[in-house]
């Protein structure tokens, strides 16, 4: 199997630019995800470490709190999507109240894994809003902080400009 996950890689960490991965665990034909495979991610992620940062977005997190900061550690950064919204990942909220500020993302995973109140629909990218305000609520915080804190972490991740000089939600400037 880990054979198999290191050939999924692409990307080039040589060059400093964030490595995808297509995990084989627990995968079916639209998606796939490293649920249930959480040591063997680690183990292959601290391998790489050992010569090159792995950084890297841990796409659709399905872990607890100590996932989340095993993966900062590694430089990774988290990506909570619908899931956070569910009454039942008690793991990936407690993750998403403790991780560190610039250390997750928000996602939509559309098509799949709507957030509450849309779960069971087609999920699209315009309830990424009720995804973050989620995360807010379980942080403590504005939702406006919670987009500027993932907006940082995608910047610096990907290497993305700020355009216009200035945190953006929804295309509109947000106010200082």
């Amino acid at each position: 199997m880990r054979a198999r996950w290191r050939s999924g890689r692409s990307g080039s960490t040589a060059t400093g630019a964030p490595a995808t991965t297509r995990c084989p665990w627990r995968c079916s034909a639209a998606r796939c995800h490293d649920r249930d495979a959480h040591d063997d991610v680690l183990a292959e992620l601290r391998g790489v470490a050992a010569t090159v940062s792995p950084r890297g977005v841990m796409h659709c997190f399905s872990g607890d709190a100590a996932l989340a900061r095993a993966a900062a550690g590694l430089e990774m950064v988290c990506s909570f999507a619908g899931t956070v919204t569910y009454p039942r990942t008690d793991g990936i909220r407690e993750a998403a109240r403790t991780v560190a500020d610039g250390g997750y993302v928000v996602e939509t995973d559309a098509p799949f894994l709507a957030p509450v109140p849309h779960r069971g629909r087609t999920n699209q990218p315009a309830y990424v809003a009720a995804t973050a305000a989620a995360v807010a609520g379980l942080r403590g915080e504005p939702a406006t902080e919670v987009a500027r804190s993932a907006t940082a972490a995608a910047r610096r991740l990907f290497g993305l400009p700020d355009p216009g000089g200035g945190d953006h939600l929804g295309g509109r400037r947000q106010p200082a």
